[in-house]
């Protein structure tokens, strides 16, 4: 799927590059075109999310939002685990001289 969006991407790229293109591009109609083609596309992007986040919710599945935000949750609790644990092995290296005294 990646090598197929990125031969369509280098195409693209390449008929941009063309004078009949770049002829098109400069006439205001096409770019005022263009931006609404780009703002329907994020419209419609925001809106599948926010379905996708309502189904996700209504059968209880975890998004891919609520998934990363547990991973960076994990790994800052599992870091502060290891601290506890040095400082631990720390404290218990600090007080075995003495109780040897």
């Amino acid at each position: 799927m990646n090598r197929l969006f990125s031969e369509v991407q280098q195409r693209l790229l390449k008929l941009l590059a063309s004078e009949q293109a770049m002829a098109i591009l400069a006439n205001p109609k096409a770019q005022a075109a263009l931006m609404r083609i780009f703002l329907l596309r994020a419209e419609v992007k925001k809106k599948i999310s926010g379905q996708v986040k309502s189904v996700a919710k209504a059968y209880s599945i975890a998004t891919n939002d609520e998934v990363a935000k547990l991973r960076r949750t994990l790994r800052e609790l599992e870091r502060h685990v290891s601290k506890l644990e040095n400082d631990l092995e720390t404290l218990r290296n600090e007080s075995e001289p003495s109780a040897k005294e």
